[in-house]
């Protein structure tokens, strides 16, 4: 049996409700050179068997059933039993405009291409496009590298050849779940000699609010530091500038959190977050803007480069009470 020219990896997890509408549209697809590779990761709801309906209904979707390990993890599966020269990786919750691969693969002399990068739409929970990214069909590889973060973190706006992607070290994001992506879909880029942009919405990307990448808890944020700190050892090992202006915001994104206010936490949790601030990514802020921040997180950014750690908890501590307070009043 011949190998097909594309192969789509989508990884599932617990998305009974969406997983249709995301294989419907890979199924209706016009072109038909392609595979499916559907990693269940331990799904406990009735993702796995919705999964398994579409393989006994179209011989070109294969179904992993695996115990859960995360989504880096189970894009590594689906990667290494695949057999296309090109790479789609698909989120379980996103689905296709009509004839996306059609379009792609008529692009005349398309195999010279290590990546083809689209825009994508966003779209909410009542259906509506609430952001579209279209890309100026005249970025490059150094723009995407240095300038275009809404496009160059992403993994699911890129079709990429399997031989880039077999110099990528997906074992490095094992056991991450949120912002794996972002070091997969940065080294591809590295690695490919010739980038080709279609400035079309291809793609759509539902923004849920109970996704994981929507729910950024203390693990989601973790993951965001790792995902960063990975891409800054990539480009030393690899001779890369590593102070540019994309890596700059991401790394300045995932410190963020520490300064974010959250009333749960106890003081001495604040004032050690705080303190950690200064020896993660050290200064990253004058690299970016803060402008647009809140008064209290410019406050503090301030406070803290200045190592007024305890000055800077007491206002914590005075906004905590301050927010309780409020709470109760509201109640009553």
């Amino acid at each position: 049996m011949s190998k097909p020219l594309l192969s789509i990896i989508v990884p599932v997890y617990n998305v009974e409700q969406y997983i249709s509408r995301c294989l419907d549209s890979i199924l209706i697809q016009s072109f038909s050179d392609l595979e499916c590779i559907i990693v269940d990761d331990g799904s406990t709801d009735n993702s796995g068997n919705i999964c398994d309906s579409y393989a006994k209904r179209d011989k070109r979707f294969q179904v992993i059933h695996k115990k859960n390990e995360g989504v880096a993890i189970a894009r590594k599966t689906g990667f290494n039993i695949s057999t296309g020269s090109y790479i789609h990786f698909f989120d379980s919750d996103d689905w296709l405009y009509n004839n996306i691969y059609s379009t792609i693969f008529s692009i005349s002399s398309y195999n010279i291409y290590d990546e083809i990068i689209f825009g994508y739409s966003r779209i909410d929970e009542n259906n509506h496009i609430c952001f579209e990214n279209i890309p100026d069909s005249n970025i490059n590889k150094a723009d995407l590298l240095n300038n275009e973060y809404e496009l160059t973190f992403l993994l699911w706006n890129k079709i990429i050849k399997r031989q880039v992607l077999q110099n990528c070290n997906f074992s490095k994001t094992d056991g991450l779940t949120f912002s794996e992506d972002s070091y997969i879909s940065y080294c591809s880029l590295a690695y490919s000699s010739s980038v080709f942009v279609i400035p079309k919405a291809l793609y759509n990307y539902f923004y849920r609010s109970n996704s994981v990448s929507r729910s950024m808890s203390l693990k989601n944020h973790e993951d965001e530091i790792k995902a960063s700190l990975l891409i800054e050892e990539f480009c030393k090992q690899h001779n890369i500038p590593y102070d540019f202006p994309i890596l700059n915001k991401k790394k300045f994104n995932s410190k963020f959190y520490l300064i974010d206010p959250d009333f749960s936490l106890k003081i001495t949790d604040v004032y050690k977050r705080y303190k950690y601030w200064n020896t993660l990514f050290p200064k990253i802020e004058k690299k970016c803007s803060i402008n647009d921040k809140p008064f209290f997180i410019r406050t503090c950014i301030f406070l803290i480069s200045h190592q007024q750690y305890l000055l800077c908890c007491i206002i914590f501590k005075i906004m905590k009470t301050r927010y309780f307070f409020l709470k109760i009043i509201n109640k009553e």
